[in-house]
């Protein structure tokens, strides 16, 4: 060892790792950053040929070499600056002219068969990026280490010596697997850089001299040495490791950690008052092929010792059996619910503890749900959600020992459960165009609570024909346009949207009749809505819709023969039609009450909206293209009583139609009181 005032000297002539990086290679390559064989001297990138003219000029090969050059030359400068510890000009060379010429390259790469130069002058590329940020730490520690040493800190100055090590040894491993990728790009082009691993090697040379210096001044050696009571171990007969750590000239180590690793297995135990250890390793978690024990010390941050290694020569020649029993389980699940169970891993002659840390999978029907690993008594619970292509019925639910290559034996265990189907609930508005040749469907798939079911396909038919499918998105909506065939073009059509059904989700359909062309843009991006069809499923009620247009005209006894004159009157309020109105109000309000008591609330909103817009603005053509916030906005302002019971409605249809929250049942009814004037006691009458 070498002493303070030693040291110093040590520091002021430039020893110090990585603020030392000697002079003489940015000397000698003042003037050449070139490491291609193309003349670029004096020149930071050289001029390029556009790519996008090679198969004009015909001769990609001149153009791949070229960038190659560029390429080449841009490692090399970058090298030379790390060299010189110009760390900003080493980035720069490798930054974005870098990876626009490296683009470039892989545009031509395909024509001349150097796909894979491509690659390793990528792979290059990221490896300096990684030095020159370990060379620039290195320097930031030496100086931490260097004010420590000044203010006579031991402690600090040994902390940042020790990490000092850690970073040169990553820098001379980063040096070396550099070399040998520059070899293998030379090897693949006529490049050559011989200037990169000059500067390179001088920093690796000067790297190791300087850390050998420091941990002379630093750190002394420790002496550990372990023996183990047996070298064929299994679960069932571990083996027993004692040994002492000692300085050199004999002094215990006291209360230093030691660390037995093997096959990926740790463990860890601490020296005593007299330097001694011992710890029992019983493998569980290390494969059977596992021939090697590694006994290590491990110093602290702030110790003035070395870490050292001794290795034993093991085996273990069988796996131990295992079982995995149940202790409770999910006895019914469905759709998107959890389900959980609880595991033990037990086997003779093992204490509970030594069976902690072993990885166990949850799988129904053969699919995972969840792993988890075992806890210091040897149990865990799993617990996942059951995803819909698990079919309903019956299903298998095993709990397994999650990874076969182990010191112990696969093992599972198997119980039936229940899966229960999950009904559906599938909405459907549709709108024509003027010609009704073009038809757009949008609505919601999601489950009877509300959950949505994104990425299921859904069938579309018109009057019984299949015109097309469309596929759910994450929020369960969808959203398409179909041209019609002629004969699909008639006055009145029926459109049937079907999900038929993924595993455990039950198959539903939604129907609407289009009795005329409504020109409404479809929900999802507008406003204006169809009232929702759902038909019954497995016996459930369903409530028949039509576009808004459709509904009104029905209610109030119109059809499409219905005289043009007639249909004004009744659009502007004519006296002699109120009866005819209220009527007409009267059923309207009826059928929103009839979706809320169904249940199928998000229809009951929508449906009030489309009673509210229309009573609003009658049979207005010229409102139905737009949104529900155009529509709004327009109307803002109106001394109308139905305008203010158009914003909060508005705010809830919206939330409806574009999230994937279903409303409450507390908040539908809210809507519906507001829009029909009614309340629980003076429901519309059933007809």
């Amino acid at each position: 060892m070498i002493d303070r005032a030693q040291w110093q000297s040590v520091c002021a002539v430039g020893l110090l790792l990585v603020s030392c990086v000697v002079a003489p290679v940015a000397a000698t390559t003042a003037g050449e950053t070139t490491a291609t064989a193309t003349n670029t001297s004096n020149e930071t990138v050289p001029p390029h040929v556009n790519p996008d003219t090679v198969q004009a000029d015909g001769k990609p090969a001149v153009v791949a070499d070229r960038l190659s050059s560029q390429l080449g030359a841009r490692l090399t400068q970058s090298a030379v600056s790390l060299s010189d510890r110009e760390y900003e000009l080493a980035r720069t060379a490798l930054a974005e002219g870098y990876v626009t010429n490296l683009s470039r390259y892989a545009v031509v790469a395909d024509e001349v068969d150097e796909e894979a130069v491509v690659e390793q002058l990528n792979l290059t590329r990221e490896q300096q990026l990684s030095l020159i940020e370990s060379v620039r730490e290195a320097e930031q520690l030496a100086e931490t280490y260097q004010r420590a040493t000044a203010n006579g800190s031991d402690a600090e100055a040994r902390r940042a010596a020790r990490e000092l090590l850690t970073t040169a040894n990553e820098v001379n491993q980063s040096v070396t697997s550099l070399s040998d990728q520059y070899d293998v790009i030379a090897n693949e082009t006529d490049l050559s850089f011989d200037q990169a691993q000059l500067a390179l090697q001088q920093l690796q040379v000067t790297t190791q001299q300087a850390s050998g210096t420091l941990r002379e001044r630093e750190f002394t050696e420790a002496a550990l040495t372990a023996e183990l009571n047996r070298t064929q171990l299994t679960t069932r007969t571990p083996a027993t490791i004692s040994g002492r750590l000692m300085t050199p000239n004999g002094t215990p180590i006291t209360n230093a950690t030691i660390q037995v690793q093997a096959g990926g297995e740790q463990r860890t135990t601490r020296t005593a008052a007299d330097g001694t250890f011992e710890l029992v390793y019983r493998p569980v978690l290390a494969p059977p092929d596992t021939t090697r024990l590694d006994v290590s010390y491990v110093p602290a941050a702030d110790a003035p010792y070395l870490p050292t290694t001794v290795t034993r020569a093991i085996e273990i020649p069988v796996q131990t059996p295992v079982e995995v029993q149940l202790l409770s389980v999910t006895a019914q699940t469905q759709f998107d619910k959890p389900v959980a169970a609880t595991g033990q891993v037990t086997t003779d002659g093992v204490p509970a503890a030594a069976l902690a840390r072993i990885p166990l999978t949850l799988r129904v029907g053969g699919q995972r749900l969840a792993t988890t690993t075992t806890n210091s008594t040897g149990t865990a619970t799993a617990e996942g959600s059951l995803p819909a292509s698990v079919p309903a019925g019956a299903q298998n639910l095993t709990v397994a020992v999650a990874r076969q290559n182990l010191a112990i034996t696969p093992a599972n265990t198997t119980r039936m459960i229940d899966v229960a189907t999950t009904q559906t609930t599938l909405t459907l508005n549709t709108t024509t165009n003027e010609t009704g040749a073009e038809l757009t469907t949008a609505g919601r798939l999601t489950t009877e609570s509300g959950t949505a079911l994104g990425g299921r396909p859904l069938t579309v038919t018109v009057a019984g024909d299949p015109v097309g499918t469309v596929e759910t998105s994450d929020n369960g909506s969808y959203s398409a346009r179909f041209l019609l065939p002629p004969e699909l073009r008639e006055a009145e059509r029926e459109v049937t949207v079907e999900f038929r059904g993924d595993g455990n989700l039950a198959p539903s359909t939604a129907t609407a009749v289009i009795f005329e062309s409504s020109g409404l843009p479809i929900p999802l991006i507008a406003a204006a809505i169809g009232v929702i069809s759902v038909v019954a499923i497995a016996g459930r009620v369903g409530i028949r819709g039509r576009t808004i247009g459709s509904v009104w005209t029905q209610v109030r006894g119109r059809s499409r023969t219905t005289n043009s004159s007639t249909s004004r009157a009744t659009a502007t309020g004519d006296p002699g039609n109120e009866d005819d109105a209220q009527t007409a109000d009267h059923s309207i309000h009826r059928r929103v009450w009839d979706a809320l008591r169904a249940g199928v609330l998000d229809e009951a909103v929508q449906l009030a909206y489309a009673t509210v817009r229309h009573r609003l603005v009658g049979d207005a053509s010229e409102t139905r293209a737009q949104t529900h916030r155009e529509f709004l906005q327009q109307v803002a302002g109106n001394a109308n009583r139905d305008e203010g019971v158009l914003q909060s409605v508005t705010e809830t249809y919206e939330r409806v139609m574009f999230t994937k929250e279903s409303v409450s049942k507390a908040t539908a009814r809210h809507i519906v009181e507001k829009v029909t004037g009614a309340t629980p006691d003076s429901e519309p009458d059933e007809e």
